[in-house]
């Protein structure tokens, strides 16, 4: 229609409008109607977490760390930003700023979802799986049902060789967001494993649609050609993983 709102009330339709695009899988629709709704209205700390949430769905270095940080000075005891900072700095190794941030979460949003969420990864990284999965399922429990929570649930339980459950969460993730590249990773690297070679190929097929420059993905059809017997399709697989890690590599360097 055409009026004019309210800052506070434009902020609210266009961020009612983005949780329409997400749901429909529309990602870019999403995040702009996001930016449209802090424009509108700043004062909004859900709006910044959704936005970042999106950002980083293929990968926390994907996110805008400025806004992030920015997000944080103005929402310091957001349980989601809070998550989020932990998130992005469990990516970048920085592990014990993110125990810390875990002992602030204990004291903000104590036995939250983003807390449980938090929790579980910190196991996952100390190979503590057990620990790792109690974490994740209680995330799930405090109404945390993304593909994120039943990734990484799926992966503690695949590391505890409950293959089954683990596939379970897998496919359960997948089915929200089918275009995540570390979940078709996982996934069709667990299929493998388990000798399940067609419905692996079928993965790697879609996760090098989305993910070719990835020299880990070149490894893994390498791998599944070979299970497949396909001897020039592994040679080219493994050239194009030695020529992405030699450019990962020389990258790194320059940095």
């Amino acid at each position: 229609l055409p009026l004019t709102l309210p800052s506070v009330q434009e902020g609210r339709v266009l961020f009612m409008e983005s949780v329409a695009h997400n749901k429909l899988n529309q990602r870019e629709q999403a995040m702009a109607s996001l930016q449209k709704a802090i424009a509108a209205d700043g004062s909004q700390p859900r709006y910044y977490s959704m936005l970042l949430t999106l950002q980083g769905a293929n990968g926390m270095k994907g996110i805008d760390v400025p806004m992030l940080r920015q997000a944080m000075q103005r929402f310091p005891t957001s349980p989601e930003l809070l998550l989020l900072t932990g998130l992005y700095n469990l990516e970048t190794e920085e592990y014990n700023s993110v125990r810390q941030i875990a002992g602030r979460m204990d004291v903000v949003a104590p036995g939250s979802a983003e807390s449980q969420l938090l929790r579980g990864h910190l196991h996952l990284v100390n190979f503590e799986f057990e620990e790792a999965t109690q974490r994740f399922q209680g995330a799930l429990e405090k109404g945390m049902d993304t593909p994120h929570v039943h990734h990484h649930l799926g992966k503690a339980q695949e590391k505890r060789g409950e293959f089954s459950l683990a596939l379970k969460h897998y496919e359960q993730a997948l089915g929200m967001d089918p275009d995540r590249p570390d979940l078709l990773y996982d996934l069709a690297q667990l299929r493998l494993n388990l000798g399940e070679v067609a419905q692996a190929a079928l993965l790697g097929d879609r996760l090098l649609s989305l993910d070719a420059a990835n020299a880990r993905v070149h490894k893994l059809l390498a791998d599944i050609a070979r299970a497949k017997g396909e001897a020039d399709a592994v040679r080219r697989h493994l050239a194009e993983f030695k020529r992405l890690s030699i450019e990962a590599q020389a990258t790194r360097k320059v940095q």
